[in-house]
C-alpha cells in the first residue's frame, strides 16, 4: 500500500493523527504508509500455520474501515491509535485462526458486516438506518467497536472512559437499539435480519454494572458536553463542527438511557 504524502512526510505522528481525526484522509494515508508493512508482518505472524479464514491484508483493510467509520462518526482517533490498531488487528487474527472460527453453532461467533457495510445494508430500508443513526454518537461508536470484537477494556481505552462506564454504555446502547427496533414491526423487511444480527452481536456475556450504585453517586452541576464532528465543506476541505452531544446532570447519569 503506497499512500505516501508529501504534505505530511516530515510531520510528527501526533500531528498526523490529529489531522486524520478531523477527516483528512491524506493524513490517514500517511499513517498507513508509515506502518502498513510492519503491521502486515505482525498480523501474518499471528496467522502463521493457522487455518485462518481471512488474509492478513483483509484484516488490516477491515481495521482501516473501522477507523474511517470512527472518524465519520465525529469521534476522531485516540492518541495511541497506531498501538490500538496493531492490537486490534492481532486480536482479529487470533480470532479467525481459532479451529471453530467457521462453526455455525459457535456461541461466540457472530457473522456480521463491518461498520461501513452496515450503513450500506441499512440504506436498503429507510426505517432501519434511521433507527441506527438516531442513536447517540457514543452509542453508535460503542456498537461499532463491539461488533469488531473489542472488549470493554478496549472500548474504555479508545473512548477515554473507565471499564465500568464502557460496560454500562454498551448495555444502554443495546437497550436503546432494541427499544427502537421493537417499537416498529419491521422484522419481516430485508433489513430485519440485519438488525437482529446486530442485536445478537452486541449481546455481551459479561454482567452489566449495577446501575443503582451508579445512580447513588453524588449529583453534580449540569455540564454541557460537546463532540467534534468532522465534515466536508463545499470546497471539499474537512472542517470541525462542535455540536452538543449530551447533557450530564450528574456524574452517574452521564450516559443515561434516552
Amino acid at each position: 500500500m503506497s499512500t505516501a504524502s508529501i504534505k505530511y512526510r516530515d510531520a510528527t505522528e501526533e500531528t498526523i493523527i490529529k489531522m486524520a481525526s478531523v477527516g483528512d484522509m491524506e493524513a490517514l494515508g500517511e499513517l498507513c504508509n508509515r506502518h502498513y508493512e510492519a503491521v502486515l508482518e505482525i498480523v501474518r505472524a499471528e496467522l502463521h500455520n493457522q487455518p485462518a479464514t481471512i488474509s492478513a491484508e483483509d484484516i488490516i483493510s477491515d481495521r482501516l474501515e473501522l477507523a474511517v467509520a470512527h472518524i465519520n462518526a465525529g469521534w476522531g482517533l485516540p492518541d495511541n491509535f497506531v498501538q490500538g490498531f496493531v492490537e486490534s488487528a492481532k486480536a482479529e487474527a487470533r480470532r479467525v485462526s481459532r479451529p471453530d472460527a467457521d462453526a455455525p453453532d459457535a456461541a461466540h461467533l457472530i457473522h456480521h458486516p463491518h461498520p461501513e457495510d452496515i450503513a450500506v445494508e441499512h440504506a436498503r430500508h429507510l426505517l432501519a438506518i434511521e433507527i441506527f443513526r438516531g442513536l447517540q454518537p457514543r452509542y453508535q461508536t460503542v456498537l461499532w467497536h463491539t461488533l469488531s470484537g473489542a472488549t470493554n477494556a478496549d472500548i474504555a481505552e479508545l473512548m477515554g472512559v473507565s471499564v465500568n462506564t464502557a460496560n454500562v454504555l454498551k448495555h444502554r446502547a443495546i437497550r436503546n437499539l432494541r427499544a427502537c427496533w421493537d417499537s416498529h414491526p419491521v422484522s419481516t423487511t430485508p433489513s430485519g435480519d440485519l438488525m437482529e444480527e446486530l442485536l445478537k452481536a452486541a449481546e455481551a456475556p459479561d454482567e452489566p454494572v449495577e446501575e443503582e450504585k451508579l445512580a447513588a453517586a453524588k449529583p453534580r452541576r449540569s455540564v454541557r458536553v460537546t463532540a467534534p464532528v468532522a465534515k466536508l465543506n463545499k470546497g471539499g476541505r474537512a472542517t470541525v463542527d462542535m455540536r452538543p452531544a449530551f447533557t450530564r446532570p450528574e456524574a452517574a447519569r452521564a450516559l443515561a438511557f434516552a
